[in-house]
Formats: structure tokens, sequence, C-alpha cells
């Protein structure tokens, strides 16, 4: 009889919440959510462990101390004790206690989730008797073909730093905070034309995508008298007016623009036309650090397919392998994961289980350049 242990289980008074923190601070993936009220979870932790959180019916004050009786805590293996508690202190993490010796060689820290619960960072020496390290420098598996989501390809770990040559940025919502403008411009024309409560239009189902697959839906729907290219100038020339007016580019993202570009080629992707490309890198004098722009109208399929982000990278003249694209919605990592690159999503848009395709989540600039510097 060959056995393996499959999953650890974790009863949580909020699933959903306590899922959350482990994609957030562990770098943990969803590859199962129930559908259920209340939902279960299963995630893949860093080195390929599951973890199955659900509901639970009840909790004591003493589940955090590590001699109760019973499963007591999670070991997380890192090659670098002091470096993850630096990458954790930065996520929010507060550490129980002092670095200490580990029984069997190394040293231990621990930290509790959000919920109270034990786990401790685990540092061993070469030639442990616990074998070798399935750790990375960071906190997350190393994405390789056996273990990058179906399509994407063969892609670089985002701790291996040397083999990525270029970042390529979605625009709205990475670049600038420009989704909510969006849909105010959309509404200011839809009632325009008298679609004022009638639009039928869910702005978040295009998240990601371009005006011109808003628009065709739209014009589907409704079938108006003015031509699309006239509604796709309408929304264009009231979108541009609020851009210029809001200025709404993220605080903290021109400094690491800056910063990045001292060290990779960098890139712009955007479903959104060339005059809003120009215009949002104008803001605060951006655009010298793109020498590649490109449009989902300067591709045959906008996102999720990954036409914009292979045009990008033969545009730089780098592999698809040695670039990471930095996304905030559901198609970007889709598409970008299909062009063979790795994803850092931001939660700047949608929320993380939105995002957990992507070869890490984060909610910070901070955390972009501590993985990419």
């Amino acid at each position: 009889m060959h056995l393996s242990v499959e999953h650890l289980g974790l009863a949580a008074r909020d699933p959903a919440k306590l899922k959350d923190w482990h994609v957030r601070v562990l770098g943990a993936r969803v590859v199962f959510e129930s559908g259920s009220t209340p939902p279960t979870f299963f995630l893949e932790m860093p080195g390929g462990l599951l973890l199955e959180i659900y509901q639970g019916d009840f909790s004591i004050e003493q589940t955090g101390q590590n001699n109760l009786t019973g499963w007591r805590h999670v070991a997380v293996r890192v090659d670098s004790i002091a470096a993850a508690q630096e990458q954790l202190t930065a996520r929010g993490v507060v550490f129980s206690g002092p670095i200490k010796a580990a029984g069997g060689g190394g040293q231990v820290l621990f930290f509790k989730d959000e919920e109270g619960n034990l786990l401790h960072l685990v540092e061993r020496p070469a030639g442990s008797v616990f074998g070798k390290s399935h750790a990375t420098s960071g906190l997350a598996p190393e994405l390789d073909e056996a273990t990058a989501p179906a399509g994407a390809g063969k892609m670089p770990a985002l701790h291996s730093k040397s083999s990525l040559r270029a970042i390529i940025f979605d625009l709205d919502g990475v670049i600038v905070d420009s989704e909510p403008l969006h849909e105010q411009a959309y509404r200011e024309v839809f009632a325009e034309l008298g679609y004022g409560e009638s639009h039928g239009i869910d702005f978040t189902r295009y998240y990601g995508k371009s005006d011109q697959a808003l628009w065709e839906d739209f014009v589907a729907k409704h079938e108006p008298k003015q031509p699309f290219a006239e509604l796709f100038a309408l929304k264009q020339g009231r979108f541009l007016d609020i851009l210029r007016r809001e200025r709404p580019i993220f605080r903290g993202l021109p400094e690491l623009v800056e910063r990045l570009a001292a060290r990779y080629k960098l890139a712009v992707a955007s479903g959104s036309s060339h005059p809003v490309i120009e215009t949002a890198l104008s803001l605060q004098n951006l655009r010298r650090f793109f020498p590649v722009v490109v449009s989902a109208l300067d591709v045959p399929r906008g996102k999720p397919a990954p036409d914009i982000f292979l045009r990008v990278a033969e545009l730089l003249g780098v592999a698809s392998a040695a670039c990471c694209v930095i996304e905030d919605a559901d198609v970007g990592v889709e598409g970008a994961l299909a062009a063979g690159m790795s994803v850092i999503a931001i939660t700047n848009t949608l929320p993380v289980e939105k995002l957990a395709k992507a070869t890490r989540v984060v909610s910070s600039y901070g955390e972009i350049e501590r993985l990419l510097l």
C-alpha cells in the first residue's frame, strides 16, 4: 500500500478571509472553491502541500498554543529565514518572538495567521537530515511546467530575478486608477444617447478589456443610430477630459517605474487606445520610461488572448519567458499566462480570489518592488 498526505484541514471562523490571508501573505494558490455557503477552499501552499479551509463551528483561545494536544502548527520551509521575515513583516505579519534554534538543526521563527493559528518559518542547514529544501528564497513555489496553470507554458519564478529582462505594465488599474473613470465616462455618454437607465452593461465584465469590446456588445444589444466610430470617439473624448482633470496616477507607481527602468526593459500593454495611453503616461512624465507601448487595437485579439503580450515581447526583442507582466484584471492575467509569461497581479481593482491564477498576488507597489529588485 502506498500512502501520501494529500492535504491538511483548517477550520475557520471566516474561511474566505483566512483564504485571502494565505494567498496574500504566503503566496498560496486557490485550486478549488466549493461555491457553497459557507464556502470551502483548497489552496496549494508553497512547496505543493494542499490546505483545505472550511467553516468551523467554534474556536477556543488555546488554538495558537504549541503545547496543546493535537496537530499544532504548520512549518514553512525557507532558504533564508531573515529574508522571509523581512518579506512577511512587510505584509503585516507580527512575529511572536525572536529567531530560535530548531530541533534537528537550523532556525525557527513563529507567527500566527489572522485567526490565531500557529505557523513558523524553518531554515535548515546544508546536509540536514530533513533532506533537500523545496523552499525558495521567497515564499512562493518555483513555477515550472509541472506547477504552472494550464496553458501557461514554462515561466520563470519571480525570485529568479536574473532570468527576467522585461516588465510589462497594464495601464488601467495598474498605472492609473481609471476603471471608475471609464465607467463614469460611459454612463455620461449613455445618458446623452438616451440609455441612461437601460444600457444593460455590467462594467465589471469589461475590466481589462478594450473599449471596442464593450461598444460591440452595446451595439449588438441596442442597435443605436450612431455609427460605431462616433460612439467610440464620444466615450474616448469624455474619458480624456476626466483623465486630464483627475490625474489619477496611483501613489507609489512613478517611483516604482523609475527604479525598475534602471534594471529592466519596460513596456505598456493596454486595452485602451493610443490617445488614452499617451495622455495617461504624460501625466507625470512616465512616457520616457516605456520605449514600447502596444494597444489592444494594434493586435487581432484583445485580452484574454495573448496577442498583445506576444507583440510587446517581439518589439522588445525579449523572449516571453523572460517577461513579467503587472496586471490588475483576471483577463490580463489569463492572457499573460497564455503568452508564457509570469504575472504579478495587484488587487487595485479585483479581489484576491479573482486573481488567484497569477504567479503572485500583491496588494501594494512596495511588494512588487521587493519581488523584482
